[in-house]
């Protein structure tokens, strides 16, 4: 799988901000999954804490919260109490007749694909309406 580019990254409310916080293009790669909540009529989140590096800091630590809104399919496996990522992909939702018999819709120009490429504990998609990100700046109030 291709790592994200700016571009696709600027698309994504919040995007924009987490790419100014740490200078350039996040990184995921080890980045750990410290929360999931799924809900079936609401906004549904993921917590990922990453850090990076930049010329100021030698490293910024952020924890990213993926608000998820309209589910329509997901497949995750593994989860752990430690959950480490290999990278995040979010992209436009691929013509997948594999999987079209669980969706509860049809599938729209707007749907979104989230990957979470394992290394250790949870991995899977999500494949959702929309997605938009939020962040605080530091780690987890429990790491």
């Amino acid at each position: 799988m291709e790592r994200m580019d700016e571009k696709s990254w600027q698309a994504i409310p919040g995007g924009e901000a987490l790419i100014a916080y740490f200078g350039h293009v996040p990184f995921f790669h080890d980045g750990e999954i410290t929360q999931v909540v799924l809900n079936r009529r609401s906004a549904s989140t993921i917590s990922i804490h990453i850090w990076g590096m930049d010329n100021i800091d030698p490293v910024k630590h952020a924890v990213v919260t993926l608000l998820i809104d309209d589910i329509i399919d997901l497949e995750l496996e593994n989860f752990s109490p430690q959950n480490v990522i290999g990278d995040l992909i979010i992209r436009p939702l691929p013509e997948r007749d594999d999987r079209r018999v669980y969706y509860p819709r049809s599938q729209t120009e707007g749907d979104v694909e989230i990957v979470f490429v394992p290394i250790y504990g949870l991995a899977g998609v999500i494949r959702a309406g929309s997605v938009s990100l939020t962040f605080v700046p530091g780690k987890p109030r429990d790491a």
